[in-house]
């Protein structure tokens, strides 16, 4: 499906070039010099490299459109795609036109996202009276009531350490807990 959009784009737009891998892009980004970046972080086997492409894209060419076209979008990938530096998220399943649609989009200085992807994204941000925690607390909370450390936790959730921390006084505070012992019984 990915290669359709390829070959629209080559047929939309003068000039379209493909990478084959993200090592390979950031090389010849300063050479390319493009306005947007479409890619798929999330992509089998390219998982561990796409989040640490989109922030070292970010950084090279801060001004450099990013726009995420993929197939999948859990809360997670949503989450940690906007957290990296991406500009918009659109599905495969959003067809050709609205994936055209997005390219101007973003190109315009908005950030395009598909139906599934801005649903999952707000309903990110809702907590409920019996449950008081952010999604994202309650992803570091089921890591911490697992024994795993704040280290281990910031690499699973591609965090740092200190918002790891960030969280867990925050969910304290919230379950009016003072330690992990508390926090594990409570939870």
């Amino acid at each position: 499906r990915c290669k359709t959009f390829s070959l629209l784009l080559k047929k939309q737009y003068n000039k379209l070039t493909e990478y084959s891998a993200f090592a390979d892009a950031i090389k010849k980004l300063h050479i390319d010099k493009p306005q947007l970046i479409v890619c798929d972080p999330f992509a089998t086997g390219q998982m561990n490299e796409g989040l640490p492409f989109i922030r070292e894209v970010r950084e090279m060419q801060p001004s450099l459109r990013i726009l995420i076209l993929s197939e999948s979008y859990s809360e997670l990938f949503i989450y940690e795609a906007f957290r990296a530096g991406a500009d918009g998220y659109v599905l495969t399943s959003s067809g050709l036109s609205y994936f055209v649609n997005a390219i101007d989009e973003v190109l315009d200085g908005g950030a395009p996202m598909s139906r599934e992807v801005a649903v999952t994204l707000t309903n990110s941000f809702k907590t409920s009276s019996a449950n008081p925690l952010s999604r994202r607390e309650q992803d570091v909370l089921r890591e911490i009531c697992t024994g795993k450390g704040y280290a281990y936790i910031a690499k699973t959730l591609n965090i740092s350490p200190d918002t790891v921390k960030s969280h867990v006084q925050h969910i304290f505070q919230k379950l009016n807990v003072q330690n992990k012992s508390e926090l594990v019984i409570k939870a």
